[in-house]
């Protein structure tokens, strides 16, 4: 027996396994890459792409890997990316023999970086369920490679949830990352990342950029994430890139802000570009410097009771965040405030174990999307709850004023 969830999780991408943009190896392309400038009329499709080293793809992607590979994702690709109507710019699929077209065009690749499966067990009355969570993570990359630098990003992501009366198998596995990949006949990858780009106005100037630069993560919370492997954040880079994940994609999602993916080596703004029928061949390419940075710092998660009950009894999963937001331009600090969030989590009198660690995922998640739904001036009581900082609210609206300057 199972019972299925489908759906995309907006602004909660659980990309644990998501490898920094430090290195991408595309797996197929559908042009030969040509020599571009910016904010072309012309955008060329690349293809799809996985972020990491050429070595360890297997390993960071164990099932989407070779689906990925397969005739019948490539054929899907491309029959989503001909779907995508572009707003201000012609996307072709091939590229002319003509000089000008040759160096006047810029690439589009759907770049995946994140793969995430987890599997919670849940006893009720001596039976067992399991959950299976299937979350995948890519950035909608367009580039130019005249300059070799990142134009513009956009992050997606397709979360993937089953029930079963049985431990998953691998098998059950790889159908979860099929469907979230592109079988859904309701969301998928594919289809996130044809209506994202179907919303992308190429901007005809240079663009401002926001970056989360730095993440830290406390030893209080480290302990915590140790102690909850069910967290499946299992190195503390990971950990960094996870949570970096999660904020960037609110304020991208929610507030619309260009934002840079994260970076580890966040100093040099470098990545490489290894194409497969390009042979052992790599590409330097860089993100350009942003306007605006965030330091993120990871403080800890706490859980106390919240009521009980004859049928059961619930807690408060909360998560604990400081979020300094600066211009590296003018060594300008506009936020530096520390935010709690707290969920509720209903366990019914019948319910043996309680999988903690995802709570406490939930709870940082809804921390970053409420905080980029306060930002933007629509949540003043959540405000008020979540920090006792003084002067939050004229922190908050000078930050939004700020980085609403990169908006297109």
């Amino acid at each position: 027996m199972k019972r299925e969830f489908r759906g995309r999780k907006s602004g909660q991408h659980q990309s644990i396994k998501r490898k920094v943009l430090g290195n991408i190896v595309v797996i197929w392309l559908l042009t030969d890459l040509g020599c571009g400038i910016a904010y072309a009329t012309n955008v060329y499709f690349a293809g799809f792409a996985q972020s990491g080293k050429y070595s360890q793809l297997e390993q960071d992607y164990p099932y989407s890997y070779n689906l990925v590979q397969t005739k019948e994702f490539r054929k899907q690709v491309l029959i989503s990316a001909k779907n995508i109507n572009p707003i201000n710019y012609r996307l072709r699929f091939s590229l002319s023999k003509d000089a000008k077209s040759f160096n006047s065009s810029i690439e589009l690749a759907l770049v995946q970086d994140g793969e995430t499966v987890s599997v919670e067990k849940y006893l009720i009355n001596g039976n067992a369920d399991y959950k299976l969570d299937v979350t995948l993570h890519a950035e909608a990359v367009f580039f130019d490679f005249e300059k070799k630098s990142v134009l513009y990003s956009v992050p997606i992501s397709e979360e993937y949830i089953n029930v079963y009366s049985h431990s998953p198998t691998e098998s059950d596995k790889l159908s979860a990352i099929k469907l979230a990949l592109y079988k859904n006949s309701g969301n998928n990858l594919l289809k996130n990342f044809q209506s994202a780009v179907n919303k992308v106005n190429l901007p005809s100037s240079v663009v401002k950029f926001v970056r989360v630069t730095n993440v830290h993560i406390s030893s209080l919370a480290k302990t915590t994430i140790i102690n909850h492997p069910d967290m499946g954040l299992d190195t503390n880079d990971n950990a960094k890139q996870y949570f970096a994940n999660s904020l960037s994609s609110a304020l991208s999602g929610l507030d619309e802000i260009p934002m840079e993916p994260y970076q580890a080596d966040s100093t040099t703004g470098k990545f490489a570009l290894v194409f497969s029928n390009q042979g052992e061949k790599t590409f330097n390419l860089h993100f350009p410097a942003p306007s605006y940075g965030i330091d993120l710092t990871i403080k800890g998660f706490k859980n106390v009771p919240y009521s009980s009950s004859g049928a059961g009894y619930s807690q408060i999963y909360g998560a604990f965040a400081n979020i300094k937001v600066y211009s590296p331009l003018i060594d300008k600090v506009y936020l530096d405030e520390t935010f709690k969030n707290g969920v509720v989590k209903v366990i019914p009198i019948t319910q043996v174990t309680v999988a903690a660690g995802p709570a406490y995922l939930s709870a940082t998640n809804r921390l970053f999307e409420k905080f980029a739904v306060a930002l933007a001036g629509k949540d003043e009581h959540w405000l008020k709850s979540a920090t006792s900082g003084k002067h939050v609210s004229s922190s908050m609206e000078k930050t939004y004023e700020a980085l609403e300057s990169c908006k297109l």
